[in-house]
């Protein structure tokens, strides 16, 4: 299947809409990093991303459109003779809508980023389907998509034990090949304003080795009083890779956000994953030298947010991470950052964070970093 006669033949075929008139924009972005490394030194790391979307309505209303983004994205580990460049596709899809009876239809395809439930298991960008009916008293949805033709230099996943890699030398290297399906079901406002969501996610590998996953998943969410908010989920997974037998574990994570006032969010956060459990998108629980992926552990946070004038916005986090088989602890980590609107489209930021390993499986890690994002 050529991914490159795909994108060629949408493209021609969109522009032949009658009166397809384009709006279009770009974002530039600078991320300068220092991290220690495993010897307790000081790297430096710089990355830049140029990005260019475009969007196209297919209707009057607007309501149903063509977009499409593509970058280039350049990373410079200073203590290396050799930069990586690398070319993507992150979005290319068409959506539409249409109300039916007392609902909406809503319809997407091509390239798009979609998550499950948790936003732990599954957040990225594929190639697939999303269709999704809604009403004021339910959701249905169902996705699928393919993984085989993104960037694997770009995209992170947890792969199978036996695939070797993508090659970073390269500027668009394909990433493992996965279907990946889901369907999900919500009910807002079930219960005294409390929303009930129910998902099964399943992702196939479609190599001779496999590596199957499937996720359940059930999560609740709702006011507890007006400024006070909980979410609760919990997911029964089942992995097996090849012809072994299945590995069966569980995530659970409940989250309290506190809103003390308009300007302040105070979050506390409680995740568990059992031994068995892996996830599909790699998601590191900890800013660590190894980025340990939500298995094995016990995390919990504190995390704030303050927004003394709407062009400035503070943030702080404290975590603390425990091993599950032997209780013992994983480590601890805190952040600091700032962001700053300096205006409409210019923002810049920065952030200072440390992790303490504390049963000595890890590394400890520093990271100091400055951030630059231009819009036009």
């Amino acid at each position: 299947m050529n991914y490159r006669k795909i994108v060629t033949s949408a493209c021609v075929s969109l522009s032949l809409f009658a009166g397809f008139s384009f709006d279009w924009g770009g974002l530039l972005t600078n991320s300068s990093r220092s991290k220690t490394n495993e010897n307790g030194t000081y790297h430096f790391d710089q990355g830049n991303t140029a990005s260019l979307w475009i969007k196209a309505p297919m209707n009057n209303s607007d309501t149903n459109y063509f977009t499409a983004e593509g970058s280039y994205q350049f990373e410079n580990d200073l203590n290396e003779p050799s930069a990586t460049h690398y070319l993507d596709l992150t979005l290319f899809k068409v959506y539409l809508t249409k109300s039916i009876k007392n609902g909406f239809f809503d319809f997407n395809v091509g390239r798009f980023a979609n998550a499950d439930l948790t936003g732990i298991i599954f957040y990225q960008n594929a190639d697939g389907v999303l269709a999704r009916y809604r009403t004021s008293g339910f959701a249905l949805s169902a996705y699928a998509s393919y993984t085989g033709f993104l960037n694997g230099n770009t995209v992170k996943m947890i792969n199978a034990k036996d695939f070797k890699g993508v090659d970073r030398d390269l500027f668009y290297a394909f990433a493992d090949k996965y279907v990946v399906s889901n369907v999900a079901i919500s009910l807002p406002n079930l219960f005294a304003n409390q929303t009930l969501s129910a998902q099964v996610m399943a992702t196939f590998r479609t190599l001779d080795t496999l590596y199957n996953r499937v996720y359940g998943t059930l999560d609740i969410t709702g006011p507890l009083y007006a400024s006070i908010f909980y979410r609760i989920n919990s997911t029964l997974g089942i992995k097996w890779y090849d012809d072994g037998s299945p590995d069966f574990g569980n995530l659970t994570m409940a989250t309290l956000t506190i809103f003390p006032s308009a300007l302040t969010t105070v979050s506390v956060c409680g995740v568990y994953a059992s031994e068995d459990f892996i996830g599909f998108t790699h998601n590191p629980a900890l800013n660590s030298y190894n980025e340990p992926d939500y298995t094995n552990m016990l995390k919990l946070g504190l995390a704030m947010t303050f927004k003394p004038i709407e062009t400035l916005l503070l943030t702080g986090s404290l975590d603390g991470a425990f091993a599950i088989g032997h209780g013992s602890y994983h480590g601890v980590q805190y952040k600091f950052g700032v962001d700053f609107l300096a205006f409409s489209d210019f923002t810049i930021g920065a952030s200072f964070g440390q992790y303490y390993d504390l049963n000595n499986t890890d590394i400890d890690r520093t990271v100091i970093q400055v951030k630059a994002a231009l819009a036009f």
